[in-house]
């Protein structure tokens, strides 16, 4: 039965040299046109996807297959897509949601939240602005309801929402968020829900991110990156091509580069093989925002990560990297944590580590941002990977990994009068570790040389902290 016998899909192209789309139907042995599309039809690479339906009532033969078939403009980067096809049989009206998203960069509460999702209605006419409400519940309790601001014409097909709450509260950890539209025509009701969780704010440490499973398809080069999306509750400021973006070095490379500039980035991931990169392709800047985080329950708290910045386009004695920034925002102000003005002119440079007390703001929630810009038009990247907050005086531990290292990590004797031998796994030899006191001072950092570590140290009596930064790798040393 071909009768209301539909075939639907969603199409992107943008590029100033697009070509045509064309979409054929085999019938009867025959290839016949039904559909084309003839240029560009994005005014930008995140321009919402537009929507088609061909009726397939006209079809002689009850079996068939159908091609998208592409036709190129010109020799110049334009890429058109083709996604969510569907056939099937439509015999009334249709009414759904779907696509919802909620910004996740906001830590604290009267602060407009962007909700936006998309609405897809089919035969069903102009929607009368009144006749149709949205309501969006956060766990479980109704925190906005929200109705169209001007009628919706009848050749509209589908279109994105945008609607803003205020919460006046944020729970700690996962937020449950379901957004239900309901849409009266005619005495019948229409109603659609999705769902999201989403991790607003983190409260237990130690916490630790690489991006690892962020990574969702290579960076195209030259500048037409994809924003990594709100994985991890970290989030771009955005959305654009010159948002951060997560690579892998599993999948991606580019001559000698993970990035989409061929002479700029790191060679290798920091922990595992995913990080995050802004790509400097404008003049232009860009934040990238971390969740949030409840430091109410530690004593102390220390956050660490790892940059990396090599640029080998610019000529000797100049530098086109801009300036990365590291900050934190307390609930009112952001304050700088680091500035960052130096290149590398080596790829294969480490990875340099950024370290610092912020025990200051463990009576509040916090936030941390990294703003990266440019200076001049040029091909060079800025990287940050292992992102991490400890609490310096925890001695809770990480995993079964560090477990076992901890077990076999040993301090004798212990207490000691500041001397004391430090006998540790195969595995962490050439590890830095750290011995602070119980303010959170560093006493003493290096890296561990062999399975036995002799320390002999003037210090005054009192309890202190042995680390290995990352691991979750810490033991008590009492001197008396």
């Amino acid at each position: 039965n071909k009768t209301n016998l539909y075939l639907d899909y969603s199409y992107h192209m943008y590029g100033a040299n697009m070509g045509n789309l064309y979409v054929d139907v085999l019938d009867n042995g025959n290839w016949v046109n039904v559909d084309s599309i003839v240029g560009q039809q994005q005014t930008s690479q995140f321009s919402p996807w537009k929507r088609r339906r061909i009726d397939l009532g006209f079809l002689s033969s009850s079996s068939f297959k159908f091609r998208f078939r592409g036709f190129t403009h010109s020799y110049s980067p334009s890429y058109m897509a083709v996604d969510d096809v569907r056939i099937r049989y439509i015999n009334g009206d249709e009414f759904g949601i779907n696509n919802l998203y909620i910004d996740s960069t906001i830590c604290t509460g009267n602060l407009n939240t962007l909700i936006s999702f998309d609405l897809e209605k089919d035969h069903l006419g102009i929607l009368d602005k009144d006749s149709l409400i949205f309501q969006l519940y956060q766990n479980g309790n109704l925190v906005a309801s929200e109705y169209l601001s001007s009628d919706l014409d009848s050749t509209i097909l589908d279109t994105t929402i945008i609607m803003n709450y205020r919460p006046t509260s944020i729970p700690a950890g996962v937020n449950e968020f379901i957004l239900i539209s309901l849409f009266t025509k005619n005495g019948r009701l229409y109603r659609d829900s999705l769902s999201v969780n989403l991790t607003r704010t983190i409260d237990q440490l130690p916490y630790s991110y690489s991006f690892e499973g962020d990574y969702r398809t290579c960076p195209i080069y030259p500048n037409e990156s994809p924003s990594f999306g709100q994985m991890g509750g970290w989030s771009s400021s955005d959305d654009s091509a010159n948002s951060w973006v997560v690579t892998d070095t599993a999948y991606c490379y580019w001559g000698n580069s993970a990035t989409h500039g061929y002479s700029s980035g790191p060679e290798a991931a920091k922990d595992g093989s995913s990080f995050i990169y802004w790509h400097q392709n404008d003049t232009n800047f860009s934040y990238l925002y971390s969740p949030c985080f409840d430091l109410s329950n530690n004593n102390q708290a220390e956050v660490s990560f790892w940059y990396h910045r090599y640029d080998g386009n610019s000529p000797p004695n100049t530098n086109y990297m801009g300036i990365l920034k590291g900050e934190i925002y307390d609930g009112q102000n952001w304050q700088q944590l680091i500035r960052i003005d130096t290149l590398w002119r080596v790829q294969n440079q480490p990875w340099l580590e950024y370290r610092a007390d912020i025990s200051q703001f463990i009576n509040s929630n916090v936030q941390f941002r990294f703003y990266v810009d440019s200076s001049i038009f040029y091909q060079v990247s800025t990287a940050i990977d292992l992102f991490q907050i400890t609490d310096p005086l925890s001695t809770g531990l990480d995993s079964p990994l560090a477990l076992s290292l901890s077990q076999s990590l040993s301090i004798f004797p212990n207490p000691n009068k500041g001397s004391f031998t430090v006998s540790i796994p195969q595995e962490l030899i050439g590890k830095g570790y750290e011995l602070i006191d119980l303010n959170g001072n560093t006493i003493k950092r290096a890296n561990f040389k062999d399975v036995r570590e002799e320390l002999d140290l003037d210090v005054e009596k009192g309890v202190y902290m042995l680390r290995v930064p990352g691991s979750g790798i810490r033991e008590k040393v009492v001197v008396y």
